[in-house]
């Protein structure tokens, strides 16, 4: 009998900590794709979508992006949207040096109640980072994902009750690309092929 009540709480104890990943459906994090041309220099956007069905409270959500020519970096213009606008803190820092992007938002800080990051499973636009593409950059392709952060872990998102922290799916619609500009450095595309008369005829 006592191995099966051991059995059962342990059973029980397993159970508590599957529910404390994240309760519901999992929540995830979408980023972006684009694709721009390299002609002049240009301010581009990524957006950063969410699926929630959790009362998000708090996240962070350290990024990191490899632009292969080391000229493609973001700005410190990250734009924020509802509901974040109304959070108490959003912190956000550009480290071009390390292609690190720290990002920190906690909606509620004391005083007036602040609404959650809850978007009952749609698909909801909450930040943007711009990136600043130099006239001339070279034609690449440039990843944007999350990265280990020193200072605040994995991008995690937390729920009220300031206990329950979990790590959203993340994913990348498509990598940035930058393209060369149409009609530059390219050879006209013939409409008509054909031999020539004097073409040597092995039979």
């Amino acid at each position: 009998m006592k191995k099966l009540i051991l059995c059962a709480i342990v059973c029980l104890l397993m159970a508590g900590v599957a529910f404390g990943q994240d309760p519901g459906l999992r929540d995830s994090v979408i980023f972006e794709g684009m694709a721009v041309d390299s002609g002049a220099a240009v301010l581009v956007s990524c957006r950063i979508w969410v699926v929630s069905d959790d009362s998000v409270m708090i996240y962070a959500m350290p990024l990191t992006w490899n632009s292969p020519s080391g000229t493609v970096n973001p700005t410190s213009q990250t734009q924020y949207f509802p509901p974040l606008t109304s959070w108490d803190d959003r912190f956000d820092s550009v480290c071009t040096a390390d292609h690190f992007v720290r990002q920190l938002g906690f909606a509620d800080l004391g005083g007036e109640d602040n609404p959650p990051l809850l978007t009952n499973g749609a698909r909801v636009n909450c930040w943007t980072l711009k990136f600043s593409i130099p006239a001339g950059t070279v034609p690449q392709s440039i990843p944007v994902d999350t990265i280990y952060d020193p200072v605040n872990g994995s991008a995690f998102f937390g729920l009220p009750d300031g206990l329950t922290a979990f790590a959203p799916a993340i994913r990348m619609q498509s990598p940035m690309v930058i393209r060369r500009p149409v009609g530059i450095g390219e050879e006209p595309i013939p409409f008509e092929y054909a031999l020539k008369q004097n073409y040597p005829n092995p039979f």
